[in-house]
């Protein structure tokens, strides 16, 4: 069975998609939680320094497990904003081009 350029085209884009919204997601993960681990490593820092305590590797064990924490459930965003519109595109693609088309 040979598939229509209309399908290939269709596969096409739902891989440009997948591989796109990966990246963007995971790299808006990324900034997300290096955000959030700096402000929580500034707040440590600060709070160290009004107590005069100028050992700050607890602090670094901190930012160290925040970014772990944050991280944690990343794979399964970049999955779901890669794979989850897909078939909705799909469906859509269909509507348009095969009720449209007259065929």
């Amino acid at each position: 069975m040979r598939l229509s350029r209309k399908a290939w085209v269709t596969v096409a884009l739902s891989i440009i998609w997948a591989v796109s919204a990966g990246i963007y997601t995971y790299n808006a993960d990324v900034k997300r939680t290096e955000s959030f681990a700096k402000f929580a490593y500034k707040v440590c820092t600060d709070g160290k320094n009004l107590k005069h305590d100028p050992d700050l590797s607890s602090c670094d064990t901190e930012r160290t497990k925040n970014l772990a924490t944050w991280m944690a459930g990343s794979n399964g965003n970049v999955a779901a904003a890669a794979l989850i519109p897909i078939p909705f595109a799909w469906l859509a693609a269909f509507i348009l081009l095969y009720t449209g088309s007259g065929e």
